[in-house]
């Protein structure tokens, strides 16, 4: 919560911001806990919209609160993910349960697909995305897919066997294209940890996408022995690009494998590029070694 957020409250309910005693001496005693010097913006955290009700933040220092009138409530929470869990499940569940008499719950599952287009996945799960409840949506990014299956019940229960049926629905129209809850990269990264395979790379992106994606999952890491960085649409040389189209995309496999790994040593920083000379027509490399790797 900042002071757009407080001011923007305020504004909206027709309240000026009253400074509170109460949560002024909850914030100094949050910082003579941690012995730490508190600032003039700290101080500020103290204002909320006139008639508020203050939630009392035992997580941090900004103070969480609600708003109501006859037009609905408007509950303010800070933004650190930690202070916000705790304050939904300690404050404001509560809050809707007991007084707002809220009993709905509304479950979320994200499932990941791939190898097929939107419009084609669009067009086998059209009726399912029209549907209220539960509904399904999708979205796109770099020809990879989540589709969000939204569920609202009374139980938790409930809303995870509605869930249930419309994600059994969706495997059976899009078959292997559909991952299920685990993202693609972490998938190909826990196979190749389960089957104790190793991975060279040849990226023809200069941003080397492949690798990247790889890289947030550390056990892939660990399996991955190389990786070779040309972009590919800017040769360095006509005799280059005509080597490529010559060699075929299985040569360019193999050839990757070998030169990945040979000749290179281990570099400790796998985000730092060294640059190799290579029998390639190119005439630079940018190769990248993680820590674990060992040359063969």
């Amino acid at each position: 919560m900042d002071d757009v957020t407080r001011e923007g409250v305020a504004l909206a309910f027709g309240r000026p911001l009253e400074f509170r005693q109460d949560l002024f001496d909850q914030i100094s005693a949050r910082f003579a806990a941690r012995r730490r010097p508190m600032s003039e913006s700290n101080r500020r955290q103290a204002f909320v919209p006139q008639g508020a009700r203050a939630i009392e933040n035992r997580h941090g220092t900004a103070p969480a609160f609600l708003m109501e009138d006859k037009r609905g409530t408007v509950i303010v929470l800070p933004g650190v993910p930690l202070e916000m869990r705790n304050l939904y499940a300690e404050a404001v569940l509560p809050y809707l349960r007991d007084e707002r008499g809220i009993r709905d719950v509304i479950l979320v599952r994200v499932l990941h697909a791939v190898g097929m287009g939107e419009s084609v996945i669009g067009e086998r799960i059209a009726d399912l995305m029209g549907q209220s409840n539960p509904t399904v949506g999708i979205s796109a990014k770099q020809a990879r897919y989540e589709l969000r299956i939204g569920a609202k019940a009374t139980s938790h229960a409930e809303a995870e066997a509605m869930i249930a049926r419309t994600a059994a629905i969706l495997e059976e129209r899009l078959g292997t294209a559909l991952l299920g809850d685990e993202p693609l990269d972490q998938q190909v990264a826990r196979l190749l940890h389960e089957r104790n395979l190793s991975l060279a790379l040849y990226e023809g992106h200069a941003a080397a996408p492949i690798y990247t994606a790889l890289r947030a999952a550390m056990v892939a890491v660990k399996q991955l022995q190389g990786i070779i960085v040309h972009p590919l649409d800017t040769p360095t040389d006509a005799e280059g690009a005509t080597s490529l189209a010559i060699a075929g995309a299985a040569s360019v496999r193999e050839r990757c494998a070998v030169i990945s790994l040979s000749g290179c040593r281990p570099h400790h920083n796998p985000t730092k590029p060294v640059q190799q000379r290579s029998a390639w027509p190119w005439q630079h490399r940018k190769v990248w070694l993680p820590c674990s790797s060992t040359t063969t």
